[in-house]
């Protein structure tokens, strides 16, 4: 027989174990509906995740194809700027001497060189790269130094071959820059400074290699990796200490390679005429006329031949033209250095600043008057600035001073003997000039001397 308390304890037992099972699937749902609500909200936030990957790789899509138009539009604006200086750059004989024809023939054999150089130094180059060439040069003078040389004819000149040059492409132009004495350097130096600015611009090819005066222009850009200078005749010092900083090629089938060798000018002799004495015997002759250069269609009359002999050469003198050079010779001049072996200016003491500005002002020759020689007279057959006679010990140094206001590229390093140049601003640490040309390194410089060196 079966006890009723034990099955009383057998039935609370079970409903234990019933309670307990309840509460253990109780929980698991629980549990479950936590997981699915977790689930949920991670399957939104995957849902989030790929709209905005969708999102973003749209947005790539866009940026890349606007990227892509902008390297486009870059491409096609691309260009290539090439700068001539053609008084010293002088394009090959044939060329000159082919007239329209070889102005056409010069500006495609410079842009087939142009183009072969990007192609060397830039293989990824576009293709669509534009290359725009700008040549100055004071053309009458230029034309001038061609007839001199043999080169042009009497009487021709420049106009068919710039005709022809200017008509081969759109983007080429020879230009006429005046008679001034920098006309073309200023303006190739505004386009150089331009095109440095330009970042459309990828490259300037500068062919003025006989200039030394563009070193001032380069100098600022010492290693840009977007200049290439063109190597026609040889680099001046200045030029050459630049110039391994930069891309160096030479474009020898456009180009000469030496400056214009014209025939030198020999000046006639002047040769003056003695009397022929009528009558030796005869106890004091009275003198006779001065001598002319052109003789005399009646024998002379009487003269002293003591005054005759003394105021006729020996023999026929040969003078040099006073166009380029001086009758006297140049001042000596020096180098002179302070204790940190710096070049320094030697003292000048002006006559007056009044005396100064109206020097200014008669736009003298430097190089003439103070070198003793004139080097666009001799190069190019012609000079904007006065040369005339003789200037006095203070207008020598009145004009030195003058010729110092514009600063020497190489500052205080330069040991050039001949450079009238200035190595400090005059003013020193005192200027007030807000752009003055000289650099700051040249307004604080020990001034005092200790040696000089005669170069």
């Amino acid at each position: 027989m079966v006890d009723p308390i034990t099955l009383r304890r057998q039935y609370d037992d079970l409903c234990k174990a019933e309670s307990s099972k309840d509460e253990i699937i109780t929980s698991l749902f629980d549990y479950i509906k936590d997981l699915e609500l977790e689930l949920e909200h991670e399957k939104d936030e995957v849902d989030a995740q790929k709209r905005a990957t969708f999102s973003y790789r749209d947005d790539s899509r866009r940026y890349q194809a606007e990227r892509d138009a902008l390297v486009s539009e870059k491409r096609k604006l691309s260009s290539v700027s090439v700068l001539v200086d053609g008084d010293g750059m002088n394009f090959l004989e044939r060329f000159i001497q082919d007239g329209k024809n070889g102005g056409h023939d010069a500006a495609r054999a410079l842009i087939q060189a142009v183009k072969d150089h990007i192609k060397q130094i830039d293989p990824e180059a576009s293709p669509n790269i534009s290359y725009s060439i700008r040549v100055y040069a004071n053309v009458l003078g230029l034309a001038k130094v061609y007839r001199e040389a043999n080169i042009l004819r009497p009487g021709e000149d420049l106009s068919n071959f710039i005709r022809g040059f200017n008509m081969e492409s759109p983007l080429c132009d020879f230009v006429d820059a005046g008679d001034g004495k920098e006309c073309a350097d200023v303006k190739i130096k505004g386009h150089f400074e331009k095109g440095m600015n330009n970042i459309h611009c990828q490259r300037i090819i500068f062919c003025a290699s006989a200039d030394s005066g563009y070193a001032r222009v380069l100098g600022p850009h010492r290693g840009s990796s977007k200049i290439s200078l063109v190597q026609g005749p040889p680099f001046p010092r200045e030029m050459a200490e630049l110039a391994a900083t930069f891309e160096i090629t030479s474009f020898p089938d456009v180009f000469m390679s030496s400056k214009i060798e014209r025939p030198a000018k020999v000046p006639q002799p002047i040769v003056q005429e003695i009397p022929t004495i009528a009558a030796v015997s005869t106890p004091t002759p009275a003198p006779g006329p001065a001598p002319s250069l052109v003789p005399a269609p009646a024998p002379a009359p009487l003269f002293n031949w003591a005054s005759a002999a003394k105021a006729a050469p020996a023999t026929p003198s040969v003078t040099p033209s006073p166009i380029t050079t001086k009758t006297n010779s140049k001042p000596r001049l020096l180098v002179c250095l302070n204790a940190r072996n710096q070049r320094v200016d030697s003292p000048i003491k002006i006559s007056s600043k009044e005396a100064v500005t109206a020097l200014k002002r008669r736009k003298f020759c430097n190089q003439y008057h103070l070198l003793g020689f004139c080097h666009n007279l001799a190069t190019y057959g012609s000079c904007n600035h006065e040369h005339g006679p003789e200037l006095s010990k203070q207008e020598l140094n009145d004009l030195m001073w003058i010729a110092r206001s514009s600063p020497c590229f190489n500052g205080l390093n330069c040991r050039d003997v001949d450079c009238i140049s200035g190595h400090r601003c005059a003013y020193g640490e005192y200027c007030l000039h807000k752009e003055c040309k000289f650099h700051k390194d040249l307004h604080v410089v020990d001034t005092a001397i200790v040696r000089s060196l005669e170069v």
